[in-house]
C-alpha cells in the first residue's frame, strides 16, 4: 500500500531538488523515486524535514569546511553520527537506513547532472558505466563501491538483486512527466 501523502512529498521534492530526467534511464529515475518515497514515507518527520532543509547547524558547518570533498560512504557514516548526537538513534540498521536515505537525497541530484553532463559529451561508454555505478550505490546499495573493481561490483549486483526493495514503476505514479527519461 503506497503511502499518498509520502508520493506527494517525494513528487514535489523531486521536482524541486532535479532539474531534469532528460536522457536517463527509466530503471535509474525509479531507483530514485524510490529513494525519495522511502525518504518521506519512513524517516520521521523532524529528521527528514531537518536534512532535506538543512537546519541543522553541523551540517552547514560540515557543507563549508569539507561536505563537498566527502564521498557516498563517507557522508553517510556522518550522517549516522549526526543522527546519533542530535537525535539518539542509536539504534545500528536504523542508523544506517536513514542515512543511507538522507545521504541518496542529497547525493541523487548532483549526480544526475553530472550524468547528463556525460551524456552530452557523446561519452556512451562513460555514461552506461555511470548509470550502473549510480546503481550499484543507490538501488543494490552496495558499499564503497569506488574502492571496488567493475567486476566485484557486478558479483554483488548479481548477489543482490532478489533483495532489492523497491516499487516497481514508481517514477510513473509521480507527475514528473516534464522531465522524460530515455526508455
Amino acid at each position: 500500500m503506497i503511502n499518498k501523502e509520502a508520493l506527494k512529498k517525494a513528487e514535489s521534492h523531486i521536482t524541486e531538488k532535479i532539474s531534469s530526467f532528460s536522457g536517463i534511464p527509466e530503471e535509474l529515475i525509479n531507483t530514485v523515486a524510490n529513494i525519495y518515497y522511502q525518504y518521506w514515507s519512513s524517516l520521521p518527520e523532524e529528521i527528514a524535514q531537518t536534512f532535506f532543509y538543512g537546519d541543522l547547524p553541523e551540517m552547514k558547518n560540515i557543507e563549508e569546511q569539507i561536505w563537498g570533498k566527502l564521498t557516498f560512504d563517507q557522508k553517510k557514516t556522518l550522517v549516522e553520527k549526526i543522527l546519533a548526537a542530535d537525535f539518539g538513534i542509536v539504534n545500528s540498521s536504523l542508523a544506517q537506513e536513514y542515512s543511507f536515505l538522507i545521504t541518496a537525497v542529497e547525493f541523487s541530484p548532483k549526480l544526475l547532472g553530472y550524468l547528463q553532463n556525460i551524456r552530452d559529451k557523446s561519452d556512451d561508454d562513460g555514461f552506461n558505466f555511470a548509470v550502473e555505478h549510480m546503481l550499484w550505490n543507490f538501488k543494490y546499495r552496495i558499499k564503497n563501491t569506488s574502492t571496488k573493481t567493475i567486476l566485484r561490483c557486478k558479483i554483488e549486483k548479481k548477489m543482490k538483486e532478489g533483495s532489492v526493495l523497491e516499487i516497481k514503476d514508481l517514477f510513473k505514479q509521480m507527475n514528473i512527466g516534464c522531465m522524460r527519461a530515455k526508455a
